[in-house]
């Protein structure tokens, strides 16, 4: 393997797993209320681009990193919408109880 593909390879792993550390965070009932979710639907979007682009340009460790990345960033995002979801629920029932 030449080392540029190395060097790829390694820069796809870090950037990729750079998400664990909030998808962590996320998982807990109620915590994402200091993430934005305009951040996370941008860098969701942008990841899914990147998809693309990697197809398109036929290199599979764009592909793969960012494959790897937008799940992670899927998860956390389902995290930061279930979340908004169930503040609504609780203000709801709140004004009816």
């Amino acid at each position: 393997m030449k080392i540029i593909s190395v060097l790829g390879f390694v820069a796809a792993a870090l950037t990729s797993l750079s998400y664990v550390p909030q998808l962590q965070k996320a998982l807990p009932k109620d915590s994402t209320s200091d993430l934005s979710l305009k951040m996370l639907v941008a860098l969701f979007a942008g990841l899914a681009l990147w998809i693309v682009y990697g197809l398109m340009v036929e290199d599979i460790v764009i592909v793969i990193a960012n494959c790897v990345g937008g799940a992670l960033v899927g998860v956390v995002l389902g995290c930061k919408v279930g979340n908004i979801m169930a503040r609504r629920r609780e203000k709801f029932e709140f004004r009816e109880g």
